[in-house]
Order: C-alpha cells, then sequence, then structure tokens
C-alpha cells in the first residue's frame, strides 16, 4: 500500500503548492529567508497557515523547494556553453543569456543573489573563526 506523500498530487494539490511557492517567492525575494515568516507566505497564497504546513512541513522546505526548482532553470545558460566553441563568444553569450533572466525574472534573482551572498565556504568560515581566535589570545 503506497504512502499518501508517494501518491500523484491532485489538480488542487498541484494548484495550492504552486500559489504557496509563487507567494514564497515574492516573499523570500523581498524578506529574505531570516525576514520571511510562514504568516507572510500563508497570507500571500490566500491560504491559511494549517493549510500551509500540510503541504510543507516548514518554513526551510519551502525555501529549499524554491531553491532546487530555481537552480534547475538558473543553470540552463550554464549547460548551453559549448566547449568546442570559441571562448569569448560562449562567455558573452552565456552573459548575455543570464543578464536577460536577471531582467525576465527579478524576484528569482533576487532570492538566488541573496541565497548566494549568505553562503560562505566552510574554509572562509573557519579562517575567520581561526583568525578570531588567534587576536583574542593575543595580549594588548
Amino acid at each position: 500500500m503506497a504512502k499518501a506523500s508517494e501518491r500523484p498530487l491532485t489538480r488542487i494539490q498541484q494548484r495550492n503548492r504552486q500559489t504557496i511557492l509563487n507567494a514564497a517567492l515574492d516573499v523570500f525575494s523581498q524578506n529574505g529567508f531570516r525576514g520571511s515568516t510562514l504568516d507572510q507566505i500563508a497570507e500571500g497564497a490566500g491560504l491559511s497557515k494549517p493549510n500551509l504546513l500540510y503541504y510543507f512541513p516548514s518554513k526551510e522546505a519551502i525555501h529549499e523547494t524554491l531553491l532546487e526548482d530555481l537552480l534547475v532553470s538558473w543553470l540552463d545558460p550554464l549547460r548551453r556553453l559549448n566547449a568546442r566553441g570559441e571562448p569569448v563568444a560562449e562567455i558573452l553569450g552565456y552573459v548575455r543569456r543570464k543578464l536577460s533572466m536577471s531582467r525576465d525574472l527579478p524576484r528569482e534573482s533576487r532570492l538566488l543573489q541573496t541565497r548566494s551572498c549568505r553562503v560562505r565556504p566552510a574554509s572562509l568560515r573557519r579562517s575567520r573563526a581561526n583568525s578570531r581566535r588567534s587576536s583574542m589570545t593575543r595580549s594588548p
């Protein structure tokens, strides 16, 4: 017997999920992850918070789903690079495609940009933490 989560979504469930993701895109792109709440997303979607939580267990799950979906399309210009093409022409074409996407998809662009600005490589975090510790142990 299949679990409820394994059953295909009905048209209404698909529509509600998409409505939630669309509202979340608005909220996250305006307020960032930390500044956004489930209440804001539910209000934007025109759903109650319990209804929203039926589709996504947390704000993190909504954010993760949005990012996963966006990265598929956002990486498309990179996939279109031709390894055998002329390098300058390929890079210029890539830049044009990315600029066009940023212009045509401003909410998505803001969401991915704020996300990438928050994420730092682990090595950078470690080096900053180490430098702070060493400055604390120095004598004045």
